[in-house]
């Protein structure tokens, strides 16, 4: 069923008191929304949230979440020591979502996607 969508003029509510509710119930699902995933360690998962959601309320999730992410990288990465001829093999999935943020994050890009590339690939 399509329901005709009114103006806000043509409304009850005052046009700045619902911009503001929205504002507010959008920026604590996104702050609910970080914080379970930094409380489930879902990481990789994490720096893409920030990235497509970002906000100031959760600045300071997403920045614990991007160190545990660089050490999660890191971690895979040392793995390679063990494993001199073959590369590391990553879950599909967070082998994705690494990759993405990796070309989204300059800094971060920088220090590990070449070295991310060589050493890791894709499992299943």
């Amino acid at each position: 069923m399509n329901l005709p969508i009114l103006p806000l003029k043509n409304r009850n509510v005052p046009e700045k008191l619902l911009q503001c509710l929205l504002v507010l119930v959008f920026f604590s699902d996104c702050k609910n929304a970080a914080e379970n995933l930094l409380a489930n360690k879902k990481y990789p998962e994490l720096a893409v949230y920030c990235l497509e959601h970002y906000s100031p309320e959760i600045k300071a999730v997403c920045q614990e979440g991007k160190t545990a992410l660089a050490l999660e990288i890191e971690n895979w990465l040392s793995m390679k020591k063990d494993l001199p001829f073959a590369r590391v093999e990553v879950p599909g999935e967070k082998h994705r979502l690494i990759e993405k943020y990796l070309l989204v994050d300059v800094a971060m890009g920088q220090k590990y996607r070449k070295l991310w590339n060589e050493f890791t690939q894709a499992g299943k």
